[in-house]
């Protein structure tokens, strides 16, 4: 099953399945992508009567991490099942007990590795919320603040995903670099929602 083939209600209905994906990570990309789709209709509807050389690199880029966000939402579901799957594997021999724990590993590291690329992806799409927000006509700035809160749910949510599958990961290197990474684009994403945040504070008040 595809989860990008899938109706919203399907989707929304797999998600309050009780299977375990798609979850969180997936919900987390989605949101992100969904950010990406607003940045790009601020910037289009800014920009009918006039060019704007800002709005449209910002469309243009934006439409491409939409295009990786949306990959993302099928690559977390299959990233965990994969977790799961390595769990099933057969334990009754050294040799495949030793099998077991570098398929268990290598499914944590992916399982950490495709939130961490959200949170990445998150942070991009919050700059682009930045730019929107600023160069984009003054009725479409709410449409820029909720790309701008979206993509900070995706950064945070994929956070959540990060954490939860570093502990199961051996290779001690990774974990370090995958947390200060992880603390560094929290701390950007922070920073660039009050930006965006305070900018709707000053257009609103000049309307």
């Amino acid at each position: 099953m595809m989860l990008l083939d899938l109706t919203v209600r399907e989707f929304l209905e797999e998600l309050g399945s009780d299977s375990a994906v798609p979850g969180g990570g997936s919900a987390s990309a989605l949101a992100g992508a969904a950010a990406g789709s607003l940045v790009q209709m601020v910037a289009r509807i800014s920009t009918r009567k006039e060019e704007n050389p800002h709005l449209k690199g910002a469309q243009e880029k934006a439409a491409a991490l939409t295009d990786r966000l949306s990959d993302l939402i099928q690559r977390d579901a299959d990233a965990f099942a994969k977790v799961m799957q390595a769990f099933r594997l057969p334990k009754g021999t050294p040799e495949e007990k030793a099998a077991r724990s570098r398929a268990i590993e290598a499914a944590y590291h992916e399982a950490a590795a495709v939130p961490l690329e959200v949170m990445e992806i998150g942070v991009e799409m919050l700059a682009l919320a930045e730019v929107v927000a600023e160069h984009g006509i003054a009725s479409a700035i709410s449409d820029a603040c909720v790309a701008s809160q979206l993509s900070w749910a995706a950064v945070q949510g994929a956070a959540y995903n990060v954490r939860i599958n570093l502990p199961g990961i051996k290779d001690e290197e990774f974990v370090q670099q995958a947390q200060s990474r992880m603390e560094e684009l929290l701390y950007a994403a922070d920073e660039s929602k009050l930006v965006v945040e305070k900018c709707l504070c000053q257009r609103t008040e000049a309307r």
